[in-house]
């Protein structure tokens, strides 16, 4: 059971001195339970499903990892070939590589000394998904705002 929102000027001071407390690793009034070491108690582990969305919106984050699977849509490119138009090295394209193949948004193939880089669906479906499931809040709040 929950507990209602702070109402009053007084009850967000409260609430607020016992988030402070929390994230300083003092005991909380609620808990008894002191925070971890990066100031919030520690959440249940998290669901694989959980895990494939934050590394979606994590590498989707950057403009130069969107732009790279832009241009993957139209079929697989060499690494060399895909970092040309970018002004930044070889190894910091890798880099970014490295980061949509860790969130699963792209695959390397091996031929020869060539790596080849091909567009993964999965993950982006997910989060496709996953944001279709909030459309009908955010079109009800957009309604709201246009009123």
């Amino acid at each position: 059971m929950s507990k209602a929102p702070p109402r009053s000027p007084a009850e967000w001071r409260e609430f607020a001195r016992q988030q402070f407390l929390a994230s300083i690793g003092r005991p909380t009034p609620i808990t008894g339970r002191r925070a971890t070491r990066l100031g919030r108690p520690r959440r249940p582990g998290r669901s694989g499903a959980s895990k494939i969305l934050n590394g979606t919106f994590a590498a989707l984050a950057d403009p130069t990892r969107r732009a790279i699977l832009e241009r993957l849509t139209a079929g697989d490119v060499a690494v060399t070939q895909l970092a040309r138009p970018f002004r930044m090295s070889l190894p910091a394209v890798s880099k970014h590589l490295r980061v949509l193949e860790e969130a699963g948004l792209v695959a390397r193939d091996r031929e020869g000394r060539v790596h080849r880089v091909r567009l993964v669906a999965g993950p982006m479906k997910a989060a496709v998904e996953w944001m279709a499931a909030y459309a009908w809040f955010w079109d009800e709040q957009l309604k709201m705002v246009g009123r």
